[in-house]
Formats: structure tokens, C-alpha cells, sequence
């Protein structure tokens, strides 16, 4: 075997064993809660953790005048009184038009409510220029709900 062959295979030899040992260590750090508990990996717990968590969906009810779905401030004002539902948890926007409803949810750690459907009572009386239900992404975004008469 030649020099240039050998400090090849040292190379190599070395660069594996740096590997190995650092994920030894990462598995260390992600095992024992390191990670997950200084907030590092806050949606991945280890294995031994149990979270629960809330789903949380905020809204902004509005009467769209123009009847366009989008909330103009300069010509259009809040809506009270508007109910919502996720899950079997419901809210109901105040004076300002607002409302965030939470819903419990076992084993959660992140975008808990991802996947889950917000559904918008649409009062007597009264019609959306926005839908009436909303399958969430878990961004908690602030969801705008237009309605007319």
C-alpha cells in the first residue's frame, strides 16, 4: 500500500468516526430531552415525554358592505356575535370582531390544530362572503369572515 492510499484510508477512517461520534452524542442530546427541553426542538419530543397540547384558531369577523371577502378598515366595521367551532369547543366574537377558540388535544406538541376543521355559524338574516369552514394547516393565522345582509 502506497502513502498517498493510506492517508486516504486515515481520511476516511476519520471522518466516520466524527460522524459516529457526533450522532452518538445528537442521539444523546435527543433521547435525554436536551433538545426538546431548552426549546430547541420544541415539536419534537423524545419518545418518553408526554404532551398535550391546545389547538388554537383566532378570527376577525367583519361586514363586508362591498361584499367583496376582504376587509377594508377605512370603509368596513367589526361584527360581534359570530360563533365558532373546532372541535367540540366553540367562541364567540366580541365588540372588536375577534374571537380565538381552543380545543384540548392529547399527545400534542406542535400545530396542534393541523388538519382540523373551524366551522362559522352564519347568524339569521345573514350571508358570507368567506367560507363557512376551514381546514386548518396549524399557522394559526388570523382567519377573516366576511358577512352581508
Amino acid at each position: 500500500m502506497n502513502q498517498k492510499s493510506t492517508k486516504k484510508s486515515q481520511i476516511i477512517t476519520t471522518l466516520l468516526i466524527i460522524i459516529l461520534l457526533l450522532g452518538f452524542f445528537g442521539a444523546i442530546l435527543y433521547f435525554g430531552g436536551m433538545l426538546y427541553f431548552t426549546g430547541l426542538t420544541p415539536c419534537h419530543p423524545p419518545f418518553w415525554v408526554t404532551v398535550d397540547g391546545v389547538a388554537t384558531q383566532k378570527v376577525f369577523a367583519f361586514y363586508d358592505d362591498n361584499k367583496n371577502g376582504i376587509f377594508e378598515a377605512d370603509l368596513e366595521r367589526s361584527l360581534p356575535n359570530i360563533t365558532i367551532q373546532l372541535a367540540n369547543e366553540s367562541a364567540i366574537t366580541d365588540k372588536q370582531g375577534f374571537a380565538t377558540v381552543y380545543a384540548y388535544k392529547e399527545g400534542c406538541a406542535c400545530k396542534c390544530s393541523k388538519g382540523d376543521t373551524l366551522l362559522v355559524t352564519i347568524p339569521n338574516g345573514w350571508q358570507t362572503t368567506t367560507p363557512t369552514q376551514y381546514l386548518l394547516k396549524g399557522n394559526e393565522d388570523t382567519i377573516l369572515l366576511g358577512f352581508y345582509r
